[in-house]
């Protein structure tokens, strides 16, 4: 048995643990009138370090940050129209010398998304 090692902001490539930011928060301000409802939300992860040698790029990690907008109309007291725009700047996720070019434990490529929801309560 061996001494434990903090692998904390690491990539953990060479382990058998995932990438392990040491910040991950998410912050939201909502604010409603009437039947309207907005919420912006700001996601943040820390960057890791690429702990391996030789590698090409993402050795010192980049911050990824995302900001998502939802607005929402509630249509009756059992019907609501929302739409949101997740990634709404558009932020690739950090670099990663990885199969992907980036962590998907860490971001997501898909970039900017537009979703829309009815939700009917019976």
């Amino acid at each position: 048995v061996s001494a434990g090692d903090d692998r904390l902001g690491t990539l953990n490539f060479a382990t058998f643990a995932l990438a392990a930011p040491e910040w991950r928060a998410n912050l939201a301000a909502n604010y409603r009138l009437d039947r309207h409802n907005f919420r912006l939300g700001v996601n943040y992860v820390s960057a890791v370090t690429d702990e391996r040698p030789g590698r090409q790029y993402g050795e010192d990690g980049e911050d990824w940050v995302t900001t998502d907008f939802t607005y929402r109309f509630q249509l009756a007291d059992d019907l609501a129209l929302t739409a949101t725009v997740a990634n709404l700047l558009d932020r690739d996720p950090p670099k990663a010398q990885e199969e992907l070019g980036y962590d998907p434990f860490m971001g997501n490529p898909l970039g900017r998304t537009f979703e829309l929801g009815v939700k009917k309560v019976f």
